[in-house]
């Protein structure tokens, strides 16, 4: 309101808003057009107030009165695997085109989001019509430094008696944590889209009871939870819970900034900690850096908490050249040796 759902009003809204660049360089060269284009920034912020006044009451957690909990974010970086960064070489490489033989710079952007969260994943294809591209576009080893730093961290927080939800946007990664913590019996629960509401809503339930610390009446039998963001980042509560671990990041801020949420409630009674896994030479820590920024574009809108600095809106083609810079100064890790550790690790989780 007053813009209504259609094409034209979302146009007009983003015209009136957001922050207009301009392309001169371009301009120049094509002499007859301009290159223009909008962002996310927001520009015409009391105007804006304006118009939400009459429709919207912000409040904060912090502006309840009520004592909150600290939130605090523990950013892991791990390496890549070697076979994992061939597999993401692959697809940096590989000829994405779409059906009208234009660069599909989308679909290469997302191959590479798998690659770094899970280089095994059936996800990843070689693009069709390209057979130039030397390598294979997955590989055989799951056991990657990013899953391997996602058990020490799991190991941690059993041993502190605590629960822990662990969110990520892809299916086949949680399939792959899963796997690993069956062989090492660590009782858990799987809810992503591919479980019925219904069994959601009642192993979500059960996970609500909270560890032995929190002093129930009944404990939960699951210290850990595997969950897809596109269904669990809303709707529930697990104020008993205190730490969440981020294993494969979202294009959408408000996702995960709800999942942590799920967690980070009015009524928590520890401490929660978050723990974002980042791969590194990957994609990811650019994903982690528009996260942030998108959250400091909502505050500027809704709170009036201008920006210390500025952040320049990245186009696909800009974020595949971040992903190709990222590359070139990996470092990596072979995945044989990390197998090697598992054992032990697999011991410390069971006993944990």
């Amino acid at each position: 309101f007053p813009y209504p759902d259609s094409a034209a009003a979302r146009e007009a809204f983003a015209t009136e808003f957001l922050i207009s660049e301009r392309n001169l360089t371009k301009e120049q060269k094509a002499k007859n057009s301009r290159f223009k284009k909008l962002t996310p920034q927001v520009c015409n912020i009391h105007r804006l107030w304006k118009l939400f006044a009459p429709v919207i009451l912000r409040r904060r957690k912090k502006d309840f009165g009520e004592d909150i909990v600290t939130k605090t974010r523990h950013v892991v970086r791990a390496p890549m695997g070697a076979e994992q960064a061939a597999v993401y070489k692959f697809h940096l490489d590989a000829n994405y085109l779409d059906k009208n033989g234009l660069p599909a710079i989308g679909a290469q952007l997302q191959a590479l989001r798998i690659a770094a969260a899970n280089p095994c994943s059936l996800l990843l294809k070689r693009p069709e019509g390209d057979g130039k591209t030397k390598g294979d576009p997955r590989s055989n080893c799951t056991h990657i430094p990013k899953l391997h730093a996602a058990f020490k961290l799991i190991v941690q927080i059993l041993q502190r008696g605590e629960q822990v939800v662990i969110f990520s946007a892809f299916n086949d990664s949680l399939d792959v944590l899963q796997a690993r913590l069956q062989e090492a019996g660590v009782k858990h629960c799987l809810l992503d889209g591919r479980t019925s509401p219904k069994k959601r809503a009642h192993a979500a339930a059960l996970f609500k009871h909270g560890p032995p610390k929190a002093g129930g009446k009944a404990v939960s039998p699951y210290p850990v939870m595997l969950a897809g963001v596109e269904c669990m980042a809303e709707g529930h509560s697990f104020h008993l819970c205190n730490n969440v671990i981020l294993l494969a990041y979202s294009w959408a801020y408000d996702k995960f900034e709800q999942a942590i949420n799920r967690v980070h409630r009015l009524n928590s009674r520890w401490d929660v900690n978050v723990y974002p896994i980042i791969c590194d030479g990957s994609i990811d820590r650019r994903l982690e850096a528009g996260i942030q920024e998108k959250g400091d574009a909502a505050e500027l809108v809704l709170d009036g908490k201008l920006l210390a600095e500025n952040h320049d809106e990245v186009s696909l083609a800009e974020l595949l050249s971040v992903a190709r810079a990222e590359f070139n100064g990996k470092t990596v890790v072979d995945e044989k040796e990390l197998e090697k550790d598992w054992p032990p690790l697999r011991l410390q989780l069971g006993r944990a």
